[in-house]
């Protein structure tokens, strides 16, 4: 049993972003899936960013344009103005995968799932590389990027993310998901196309830091951690970009194979 043609809402959180809103504004617009309500929370962009935005004034349900404390205070704010079943964030430069992939969820999915998970393609620069979503564990509460999950939005209601957190406020959600008596479905097709060069891959202490008070690991792996993140760090200051997303790449080349197997299905498909 499939869910038939629930409201689905999307919200995208952007501020002082007018290179990328209107791509991330297209994805969603050009759904199959048309039970779309559209969500744009603004938080006072001061660049042409409203602009773009107000194009597509039909497609949107609701925009609001103020200041906020942060990405997860613009989302929680969002879940005000929301009526669908589930709840999608797709962040400012962020795009849905193709334009029949909100339709394939629902017709891969029923009612009775809380949380539906995909895989994720990241972007670095021009190359595109496949990340699949890992099996949901204890110890991993959130096997999968948060721009591929879509949530039960009365679930985000009566549970908001923290807004205290910059980083890894939905981490600390998840994780309390697995306190809870809810039922997961993943999905191994991709939702989300991420930018690998987002929020938090330059705020990588932070997000360190913030992960360890969620998680609480050991003292010595958290150290073992931020040293490596140091070395990051150093290495993106010293080295010329082309030199730093060569090095980059190396760790995905995995991810690079599996892109390409993944298209070669899809050809089949």
């Amino acid at each position: 049993m499939n869910l038939g043609t629930p409201l689905i809402s999307i919200v995208t959180v952007v501020y002082n972003d007018v290179k990328n809103i209107e791509r991330t504004i297209l994805s969603v617009k050009n759904q199959t899936y048309r039970n779309i309500e559209y969500v744009i929370m603004d938080g006072g962009s001061s660049d042409g960013t409203i602009d773009i935005i107000k194009k597509y004034k039909n497609n949107i349900a609701h925009f609001k344009s103020e200041a906020d404390h942060g990405i997860y205070d613009a989302m929680n704010k969002s879940l005000l103005f929301l009526n669908g079943l589930y709840v999608y964030f797709l962040n400012s430069g962020d795009t849905i995968h193709e334009s029949r992939t909100i339709e394939k969820i629902i017709l891969s999915t029923n009612e009775a799932n809380d949380i539906i998970y995909c895989d994720t393609i990241l972007m670095l620069g021009i190359e595109k590389y496949y990340l699949p979503h890992r099996k949901l564990t204890d110890k991993d509460s959130m096997p999968f990027c948060h721009q591929s999950v879509l949530v039960k939005t009365q679930l985000l209601k009566k549970h908001n993310f923290d807004s205290k957190l910059r980083i890894s406020a939905d981490k600390k959600f998840f994780k309390y998901c697995l306190t809870l008596d809810i039922k997961y479905k993943s999905l191994d097709f991709p939702l989300g196309c991420i930018d690998g060069d987002g929020f938090s891959n330059k705020n990588r202490i932070l997000q360190l830091t913030e992960n360890q008070s969620i998680f609480n690991d050991s003292l010595i792996s958290y150290n073992i951690k931020r040293l490596k993140q140091y070395v990051i760090i150093f290495v993106i200051l010293i080295s010329p970009k082309v030199i730093y997303s060569k090095l980059r790449s190396f760790g995905y080349l995995k991810n690079k194979k599996a892109y390409g197997a993944f298209l070669k299905r899809e050809s089949i498909n």
